[in-house]
């Protein structure tokens, strides 16, 4: 099966007709797929995906605070009751080749093939932005981090996250290393883990495969945007048969 990997698109998706003369099965979004979250942004995405060939797979980034939005926080009934009525309509307006995970799990079962895909938006603090962890959580002994990524199914064969774990694709263009520790700590402890998707350091876009265990297994940040936020113009596909992908220029 080959999965085409998206993530930080921000609102400057490929042209759809280019997206569908690819060679591909399933697409996974990693999140921004907005400039800030409103919603006439979320419908321009939501429709582009319906437009999509295949089944789409996604999850929201720090960018898209309207998934943030409807969906968390400390609030009273009367706020509760109109996020719910809130939610429910966007997941009835959510075309049928789409699937959003918020730190769930999904059984994709395809082409004689089943894969387990989680996906979660959180990331390590980033000047207050959606899908925060704590700002000051390494000095809490990463209790938020550990919360989140202990909800992640060990036996989960694709990963969808925002952020990417720490010291793999995540250097900014300063050298500063912005990976989640604990996410890599949990990566570890999967052995089933064949594919992890995110994106978030624009700059620091590519493909890492390495063995682990035995076993190989591909990383890659998919950030459609440069760091100037504008288009690289390069999709990676990765196919599950033999754990090979290949960069395409659109």
């Amino acid at each position: 099966m080959k999965f085409l990997l998206l993530s930080d698109t921000h609102n400057s998706e490929p042209h759809i007709n280019i997206i569908n003369a690819l060679d591909f099965d399933v697409l996974l979004h990693a999140g921004d797929l907005t400039n800030s979250g409103e919603p006439s942004q979320v419908r321009s995405v939501v429709e582009w995906f319906s437009l999509v060939k295949t089944p789409v797979i996604f999850i929201a980034g720090n960018h898209d605070f309207y998934f943030e939005d409807i969906d968390h926080g400390p609030v009273d009934l009367l706020v509760q009751q109109a996020r719910k009525e809130t939610w429910n309509k966007f997941k009835k307006a959510l075309p049928p080749n789409t699937i959003y995970l918020n730190n769930e799990e999904y059984i994709l079962n395809l082409n004689g093939e089943v894969f387990k895909i989680y996906g979660s938006p959180w990331q390590p603090w980033f000047y207050d932005w959606a899908f925060n962890l704590p700002e000051l959580d390494s000095q809490n002994d990463y209790a938020g981090a550990k919360a989140e990524w202990a909800k992640i199914p060990l036996d989960t064969n694709i990963l969808i996250t925002h952020g990417p774990p720490q010291d793999i694709l995540d250097l900014t263009l300063r050298g500063v290393s912005c990976g989640c520790p604990i996410l890599m700590k949990t990566i570890d402890q999967m052995p089933n883990l064949r594919l992890h998707v995110f994106g978030h350091i624009h700059e620091a876009k590519g493909v890492w495969q390495e063995v682990f265990n035995g076993k190989q297994r591909t990383f890659v940040n998919a950030s459609f945007l440069n760091l100037n936020y504008s288009r690289t113009n390069e999709v990676v596909i990765w196919d599950s048969n033999d754990d090979t992908y290949a960069v395409h220029k659109i």
